[in-house]
């Protein structure tokens, strides 16, 4: 027979293995828990507020929505010609771009202008240095 000491240490070991993952078990449990009342009670608000609002709301006047026609304070022509669930187009002008000021443009088309010069100069000089090895060419032939 096995050494008893070898047996109760086994026992001990697995035991608090055991006891460790009850553990773990009961705080999962616990949180999966938490989370179905949380759920619970948030449906159960969501109903409710929708239930009540509806009631509580027939007295004020009907709501209306942040996009409509009579929200946006517009007047009754243009909220007659309104589509029925689109937003309203105010008055307001369209976005616009922004503008380059003038210094910088000024700027641009002189940094094109040295850009071009630099350009002509460099096709001038690639130019001038092909020729003198054309012209050697046709006196050796």
């Amino acid at each position: 027979m096995e050494d008893p000491t070898t047996i109760g240490l086994n026992l001990t070991f697995f035991g608090t293995l055991g006891v460790g993952l009850l553990m773990f078990l009961g705080v999962f449990l616990a949180f999966v828990i938490t989370l179905l009342i949380a759920g619970a009670g948030r449906l159960l608000a969501v109903v409710l507020t929708a239930l009540f609002r509806g009631a509580a709301g027939a007295s004020k006047g009907p709501r209306r929505a942040p996009g409509s026609a009579q929200a946006s304070g517009a007047t009754p022509e243009t909220a007659a010609n309104a589509k029925p669930g689109w937003p309203l187009k105010t008055g307001r002008p369209a976005r616009r771009e922004p503008q380059l000021s003038a210094d910088w443009t000024a700027a641009v088309e002189r940094a094109d202008a040295r850009a071009r010069e630099r350009a002509r100069a460099e096709a001038a000089l690639k130019a001038r240095d092909t020729r003198p090895a054309q012209d050697t060419e046709r006196k050796a032939s």
